[in-house]
């Protein structure tokens, strides 16, 4: 077995290679935010007006600070790339108790898998913290080690305290009143430090995506996991197997450890949070799933054989993902390169876009976000067609936005792209049934030469 675990490392360095250049959108708003907070010391989108606008303050200090070795755009993708090393990491040295875990680490590996723990966001380094956390509590890690990484798991991200708190009922389960302590300390710090620095606990970014129907949450959340394939499916597959293998070495305990994801997507449907991805509950599963298996430890192995089935059901899934994953990776590492070099930094701005990551960090200009994530509180709370609005009210001299996005402004202002604009080109977003084209058009009176720079 552990040949193939070689095997399948080895086909994930591949995948990894071949994707070396793939970034979500979002990864770039990270950088630049990142970028701000190391030269100005501040968290801000445009350096001037602080505001919330990242999912994670703990991954842009990460990158703040790497950013004194290296000015990469590439930087988070690096970052990604370690966090889901350090991943497969721990889940090998779980499969040394457990043989269960090897099915987790394939699971891992699977094309999805790789896209979405190496898309330069920090979803690779949640569900190494994820794991750690597990182990650590399995182990009954020192106080002092247990309140660190509580405060990391709020930094990291804010829904992650939601781990926290179930192991504190796990620890109070145990009367290890010590232990619960020091983990409801280390998250409490996290969290008035958050409080304190940005004013409040939710980031922009959530705020901004509330107010879906509860019915349309699940739906999203079904469809999430269905579009990932083996890598989602897989998940709930071991999620279940090891809970019932948790079950029978101590059912009380595995009821406790098994909560957060029901809970999680219970209380997004509440919230009407957009669930954009499967990126939201990896950490509720990986953390449950590796608590089961290091639970129910060498009583329960499975047997070769029905491994050996899934293994081989997972490879059979591979032939028809790799493909389309191939076809993202390509059209998404196509898209950084064009950007990159388009000189893109020309546009003096204001712009108006809806995917501000690439525009945002390559042109360093003022963005007015149509999506109300990087642009404050305000924004944030404001229906999408007010903020559009507002957007094109602030007089922008660029635009980046796809033909539906147009077709809302255009609906607003009643503007006249042909007369009014230059088309500088555009771009593919490529996704996994669709292809989204951005376009890149000036404003002639901003440039009576034509455009700066071409897509």
């Amino acid at each position: 077995m552990r040949k193939l675990i070689w095997i399948a490392a080895i086909w994930a360095a591949i995948q990894c290679w071949v994707g070396r250049y793939a970034m979500l959108d979002d990864a770039l708003i990270h950088l630049r935010y990142a970028a701000i907070l190391h030269d100005r010391h501040r968290i801000s989108f445009d350096g001037i007006h602080p505001n919330y606008g990242t999912s994670s303050l703990l991954y842009v200090a990460i990158l703040a600070l790497l950013r004194a070795l290296t000015h990469s755009a590439l930087l988070p993708k690096a970052v990604s790339l370690l966090a889901y090393a350090g991943l497969l990491t721990l889940v090998y040295r779980i499969a040394r108790i457990n043989r269960l875990a090897i099915a987790l680490f394939f699971v891992l590996v699977s094309p999805f898998a790789i896209r979405w723990l190496t898309d330069g966001m920090e979803t690779g380094l949640v569900g190494l913290l994820a794991v750690a956390f597990a182990m650590l509590l399995f182990r009954s890690a020192p106080p002092l080690a247990l309140a660190a990484i509580a405060l990391l798991l709020a930094l990291l991200r804010v829904d992650l305290t939601l781990l926290v708190a179930f192991a504190v009922l796990v620890f109070i389960d145990r009367r290890d009143w010590l232990r619960a302590i020091a983990l409801c300390a280390g998250s409490g710090f996290g969290l008035l430090f958050i409080r304190v620095a940005m004013g409040h606990l939710l980031p922009d970014t959530a705020i901004a995506k509330e107010g879906v129907p509860f019915t349309a949450v699940l739906a999203t959340t079904v469809h999430e996991f269905a579009a990932t394939g083996s890598f989602g499916l897989g998940l709930l597959l071991l999620w279940a197997l090891s809970a019932a293998a948790a079950a029978r070495a101590d059912r009380r305990l595995a009821w406790i450890v098994n909560l957060p994801f029901p809970v999680l997507v219970f209380m997004a449907a509440a919230k009407g949070q957009q669930m954009n991805g499967i990126r939201y509950v990896i950490a509720a599963l990986l953390f449950s799933i590796a608590w089961n298996m290091l639970l129910a430890g060498a009583s329960f192995q499975p047997r070769p054989v029905l491994l050996s089935v899934f293994l081989c059901a997972l490879a059979l899934c591979w032939i028809v993902e790799f493909p389309i994953v191939l076809r993202i990776d390509r059209g998404r590492s196509q898209t950084f390169l064009d950007m990159r070099s388009a000189h893109l930094d020309r546009l003096h701005g204001p712009g108006i876009a809806a995917d501000v990551g690439f525009i945002g960090y390559f042109s360093q200009a003022p963005i007015c976000d149509m999506n109300g994530l990087i642009n404050g509180r305000e924004a944030a709370l404001l229906p999408y067609r007010q903020r559009s609005q507002a957007c094109f009210a602030a007089n922008p001299s660029f635009m980046f936005l796809t033909q539906l996005q147009l077709g809302t402004i255009d609906e607003i202002a009643n503007i006249d792209t042909h007369t009014d604009w230059f088309d500088c080109g555009s771009v593919v977003f490529t996704n996994v049934n669709s292809t989204d084209r951005h376009w890149l058009l000036v404003r002639r009176a901003d440039y009576p030469t034509g455009c700066p720079s071409h897509l």
